[in-house]
């Protein structure tokens, strides 16, 4: 009984998306509200995407690997519009970094808003608040209890704008608890 216990858990766990139907059909651009998964090489080196479409593009949760000079890359988060957007994790599986990761926030593929580098051995290489792929301000504190100092006065009104411009969706979680961070 524990074993097939476990293999539902795993089965269920695996499939996350299992509210979604599977996508049918070779061509991607007519996948709509589905689960599927893409394959390609692009300049020599492979790419792969499983995850959620909407309109013919990656759009959703899911789960992007790919090959770049410096190794293997992964990111698994929030995609909109076929780039990262939102919150999500990027990290190397080989090469000079395998185990380094960034976890934080994506704007149009960009890393934007609070975000944590770690390095192989799990410490901290940076922390804080980037803006278009750079830390512009650093952090040692944790993003919950204290925004960054250029954000601290910030109004409610401004604080759900940034929020929103940050790729985090009204109603949710995690949009309520960047208002919180950006508004204190």
């Amino acid at each position: 009984m524990k074993l097939i216990f476990s293999i539902f858990i795993f089965c269920f766990s695996v499939n996350s998306y299992a509210e979604l139907p599977g996508c049918v059909g070779a061509d991607v651009s007519k996948w709509d509200n589905c689960y599927g998964i893409y394959k390609d090489i692009f300049g020599g080196y492979s790419y792969e995407y499983s995850g959620q479409w909407k309109n013919g593009a990656l759009n959703g949760q899911g789960k992007i690997q790919w090959g770049t000079e410096l190794g293997t890359v992964v990111y698994e988060g929030e995609i909109q519009n076929n780039v990262r957007h939102g919150y999500g994790t990027h990290y190397y599986i080989s090469g000079q970094y395998t185990g380094w990761k960034y976890i934080g926030n994506y704007v149009n593929d960009f890393q934007k808003g609070f975000g944590t580098v770690y390095r192989a051995d799990g410490s901290i290489s940076e922390q804080g608040y980037y803006q278009g792929g750079k830390l512009i301000e650093s952090s040692s504190t944790d993003y919950k209890k204290q925004a960054p100092s250029n954000k601290s006065n910030i109004t409610l009104d401004s604080a759900k704008q940034e929020c929103e411009g940050l790729g985090f969706e009204k109603g949710t979680e995690k949009f309520g608890e960047c208002v919180l961070m950006l508004s204190k």
